[in-house]
């Protein structure tokens, strides 16, 4: 076991899978005692993830509007004899979208709550909003930030090991190349990590 406790860096893509139920292991991770795990989360990850949720519940709002307007056309239909049976169908689904509508709409306050009280939040510092400016971009403009940011805190805690966990692949050469152990998924990495 190593002395000094892993540090691991995740970001947008994180939050995003928690908010979105998409990762089934994310809760474990953030169990995971501090004194063998440091979870470290930019801060600007979290106003991207709150635009990227805002996008996403926008497309579902929009996706229930569609199926409440489908189910309302076909309830005209009276020459049709499915129209009925695809009517109680459609009035069914749209009860049962809103209600996990519902649920999605409470799942960033209940996410920022753990990954705040878990997560040690990087700021970013002046100095390292530069350097992502005048550096060459090795990711899309809003991923080399957030890795600016990553890579110099990284680079003040070269003792412990240093762990980037996104299920973005492009990041892979990138964080492989600056000396950093790469995973695309939680479960892989709460694999090695718990074989330590």
């Amino acid at each position: 076991m190593p002395t000094q406790p892993v540090r691991l860096y995740v970001e947008t893509n994180f939050i995003m899978g928690m908010v979105k139920g998409q990762d089934a292991y994310a809760a474990s991770l953030l169990k995971t005692p501090r004194a063998r795990l440091t979870i470290a989360l930019p801060q600007i990850c979290l106003m991207e993830a709150q635009v990227a949720f805002d996008e996403e519940l926008q497309r579902r709002l929009d996706f229930s509007r569609q199926l409440k307007q489908h189910r309302d056309q076909m309830q005209r239909d009276k020459t049709s004899t499915h129209a009925p049976f695809t009517v109680a169908s459609l009035h069914q689904a749209s009860l049962d979208y809103d209600e996990s509508l519902n649920d999605f709409r409470t799942q960033p306050g209940v996410v920022w709550s753990a990954l705040c009280a878990r997560c040690h939040l990087l700021q970013t510092p002046p100095a390292t909003a530069l350097a992502a400016v005048s550096t060459p971009v090795v990711l899309p403009r809003r991923d080399h930030l957030i890795w600016t940011t990553m890579l110099a805190h990284a680079g003040r805690h070269t003792a412990s090991e240093r762990i980037v966990l996104t299920n973005d692949r492009q990041w892979q050469p990138v964080v492989e190349a600056a000396g950093l152990r790469y995973f695309a998924r939680t479960d892989a990495f709460l694999g090695w990590f718990n074989s330590q």
